[in-house]
């Protein structure tokens, strides 16, 4: 008997063809993190609730982190907005009863269905909100004010802080629309922001999309261009755009974001298209979403959520996740409706992933035991495996090594054109399953329901015995 050995299992890849797939690539996979360690992979996808819910059937309308400066400082809080019935209100979390608690004065009665940014700018301990619908607002650690750095400051769809000023993107100035201009505030070094909406902006050639932060640089996105852009001047650095304002999101040397035609990066020098290997799903991707991915991202990994797609199949509620020191896909699967996706510091400074859904509630991912609580499920499934280069053999049996691999069921089959059949379930740290198939390939996949004994797959091996003979 021989053996084909799979000794790493690699990312998810769409664009390969079956003949070119190398050992271990993955042509789908569902809820497996394929990047905590090299070779291995993870059951991932679970995810908790984060304090109360807020309001039924609402959606999450903002969510933002206020990293504390002054005599606060190294303290973090978390707001989030929500609907209610008739507008819309700014929650802060409360880490003492584990509850949101709906601000008051400027913090309540929003415009009901406006979507919001913050941001913060810790050499004043002050953070800013904006929604486009309703005026700037600041809150100083203790109350919402529309006056204290922001008086005459413009409505605004986006809003960044970067060298302490206050920047606001797609602005509304007294009824007056400036989707192209992007206004600035004094500098915050004197201790408050001064606005002066007739001589401190620029004007872009379209509409503003998003700001960045990329290291020392604020980028400007707009919906075909990537700007170096702050109160001094701007610069075209990438003729690539987007039409999806939160799918930006700066990892370590990177900027992403996404289009309907994929996922693109730039160094603020120049840029490049990180999806090809995962296009496929963006085909798919509904028509009135184009325009509404949510991204994140955590640690090296850029989390990207393109919701219910019909392309290559039709799923719901999808996240990709690229590993951008492995240059590893990853596809998860969430049992809710994501409005909001949002890394946010925790009160030991910590940097999580937080999902808002359109039942007011929020949720943190990769965390607990279920989504919500619930089991969900898990795949890996390879590229068709030539094990004799085209030849015919006989599959005797299959090995996978891992911790634990209980409640994993391994499924084979020898054609495309075949239904997966059951080798049987795993056990504990290695399996040795034997099977009886005949062809010139193998298709391999790994499946895992539930909630206990979620597994890490180390290694895979498949015995096998040639037959010499062309498939006929």
């Amino acid at each position: 008997m021989e053996y084909y050995d799979i000794p790493l299992i690699e990312g998810l890849q769409r664009k390969t063809s079956p003949f070119g797939a190398g050992k271990g690539q993955l042509r789908e996979c569902q809820n497996f993190n394929l990047s905590d360690k090299i070779g291995v992979a993870k059951k991932d996808g679970d995810y908790t609730q984060v304090g109360n819910q807020m309001n039924s059937s609402k959606d999450i309308l903002g969510l933002g982190t206020f990293p504390r400066g002054g005599s606060s400082a190294g303290s973090y809080e978390h707001f989030a907005v929500c609907e209610a019935a008739s507008d819309s209100d700014i929650f802060k979390y409360n880490t003492g009863t584990s509850q949101w608690d709906v601000q008051t004065g400027a913090g309540a009665g929003l415009t009901t269905t406006a979507r919001g940014e913050f941001a913060a700018m810790p050499e004043l301990d002050t953070l800013f909100y904006c929604n486009f619908s309703d005026a700037t607002r600041s809150y100083n650690g203790s109350a919402w004010s529309t006056s204290t750095n922001v008086t005459s400051a413009p409505k605004a769809r986006r809003i960044n802080a970067h060298e302490t000023r206050l920047f606001l993107g797609d602005c509304d100035i007294s009824g007056t629309k400036y989707p192209a201009h992007y206004f600035f505030s004094s500098s915050g070094t004197d201790g408050s922001l001064e606005w002066d909406t007739s001589n401190d902006f620029y004007v872009l050639p379209e509409r503003l999309m998003q700001f960045a932060e990329l290291g020392e640089d604020q980028l400007v996105l707009t919906e075909n261009f990537v700007f170096r852009a702050d109160a001094y001047d701007k610069h075209m650095i990438f003729h690539k755009g987007t039409t999806s304002a939160e799918s930006v999101v700066v990892i370590g040397e990177w900027c992403f974001f996404a289009n309907d035609d994929g996922v693109y990066v730039t160094d603020a020098r120049e840029g490049q298209k990180a999806s090809s290997g995962v296009d496929e799903y963006f085909t798919g991707l509904a028509a009135d979403f184009e325009d509404d991915m949510l991204a994140a991202g955590l640690e090296n990994k850029y989390y990207l959520y393109i919701g219910d797609i019909t392309v290559p199949e039709t799923l719901s509620n999808v996240i990709l996740a690229f590993d951008t020191t492995q240059s590893k896909w990853e596809r998860y699967s969430v049992g809710v409706t994501v409005k909001k996706m949002m890394t946010m510091t925790d009160t030991a400074g910590v940097k999580k992933l937080y999902l808002g859904d359109d039942n007011g509630e929020v949720f943190q991912f990769h965390s607990g035991n279920g989504q919500d609580g619930a089991a969900y499920s898990g795949w890996l499934e390879f590229f068709p495996m030539f094990l004799l280069d085209g030849d015919v053999f006989q599959v005797n049996q299959i090995e996978v090594w891992g911790d634990p691999l209980a409640g994993t069921t391994a499924l084979y089959k020898m054609d495309e054109d075949e239904e997966f059949e059951s080798a049987g379930e795993l056990r504990e740290y290695y399996t040795k399953l034997p099977v009886q198939g005949r062809g010139d390939r193998i298709i391999l996949k790994l499946l895992h329901n539930g909630l206990s004994n979620k597994p890490s797959i180390h290694r895979i091996r498949i015995g096998f015995t040639p037959t010499y003979r062309k498939k006929e």
